[in-house]
């Protein structure tokens, strides 16, 4: 019974802490401290009957006397368990209420929550409709867009073929070095080029291009000097290595650049040529010459000298001398047109 009466108090002291929760209503406040105050009545009764009838944590001696005087404290006894019970009977009260009130607010609670929600699912559905719409709009802008583009395709392509045409148109005029040539110019083009057994110069270029990875050598094609030598504001560009530091590689790259140039340009020809190692023919200045009078020949009627020689030389094949006459004959028609 004492252990019973302490616990009371702790609960009771427990509900004194939950009452100061600002949240309580008024009636339930009021009542909650109706049934407080009840059972602190009835434990300073159950305090008075305990001084009386001794009681204590009990211990093996006083546990005999207790039982030994129990049939004159029944009475008291009884009378203190119906006060515990009636005190236990305003606690479940207590409880009651304050568990009503608890589910009430949580019941809030949750309607506030739920009705939050509804309001962002409102706005979430609201942005979504303004989404769709932006997306709408973006999609017809990339439609017009993407007509645009094909309108400015054709346009760029039409553009492109009319000065195809101009290029073309300009020519034809008889002092022009590209000038058309007729069957009979190109087929004794084709016996000189024979003739002359110039060493194949695109398997060298080939195989340096097979090692290139993309962007190799790109940072020469930017560099300042080589941007003033490919556009003519010097003359020479003298590129120099030890042997195996790529300098193969590194040509390869700028013949490509030259290449793309040129292609542009009617008025620009590319001619080179790989010394190596591994090629007998293409270790001498002989061989330069006859590599380098072939490519600048191509698509032109052949040079005087070129024709004499090989009309009255033909059998025994061009010297080297011959190939400077022609050469320097080649590079005079080049840069006097």
């Amino acid at each position: 019974m004492v252990k019973a009466v302490d616990s009371l108090r702790k609960t009771l002291e427990l509900l004194k802490h939950i009452l100061a929760d600002e949240g309580l209503n008024r009636d339930t406040r009021d009542r909650v401290d109706e049934c407080v105050r009840a059972c602190l009545t009835g434990i300073e009764a159950l305090e008075r009957e305990r001084k009386e009838l001794k009681l204590s944590s009990p211990n093996k001696f006083k546990s005999t006397m207790h039982r030994v005087a129990y049939p004159f404290k029944k009475d008291t006894l009884d009378k203190v368990k119906k006060t515990v019970g009636e005190l236990l009977g305003h606690l479940s009260l207590t409880v009651q209420l304050l568990g009503m009130r608890e589910g009430s607010r949580h019941h809030s609670e949750s309607l506030a929550a739920v009705g939050a929600v509804r309001q962002e699912i409102q706005s979430i559905s609201g942005q979504s409709d303004t989404i769709r719409d932006s997306v709408e709009a973006v999609r017809k802008q990339h439609q017009a867009v993407s007509d645009a583009t094909g309108a400015i395709h054709a346009e760029t392509q039409g553009i492109t073929d009319r000065l195809g045409q101009l290029q073309i148109d300009g020519r034809q005029p008889a002092n022009d070095i590209r000038q058309l040539l007729t069957e009979a110019e190109a087929e004794k083009l084709r016996a000189i080029l024979t003739w002359i057994k110039a060493p194949d110069v695109t398997s060298d270029h080939n195989v340096a291009r097979r090692a290139c990875y993309p962007g190799t050598g790109q940072w020469f094609l930017e560099l300042a000097e080589y941007f003033l030598w490919k556009y003519g504001s010097t003359s020479c560009l003298w590129v120099n290595g030890k042997v195996g530091c790529c300098k193969t590689v590194l040509s390869s790259t700028i013949i490509e650049d030259l290449r793309a140039y040129c292609g542009h340009r009617w008025d620009r020809t590319l001619a080179y040529f790989y010394f190596t190692f591994s090629d007998q023919r293409k270790q001498s200045r002989e061989e330069l010459l006859r590599a380098l009078v072939m490519q600048l020949s191509q698509g032109r009627p052949a040079v005087k000298s070129l024709r004499d020689t090989f009309a009255r030389e033909y059998g025994r094949g061009l010297t080297e001398g011959q190939l400077e006459i022609a050469l320097t004959e080649i590079l005079e028609m080049l840069c006097g047109s």
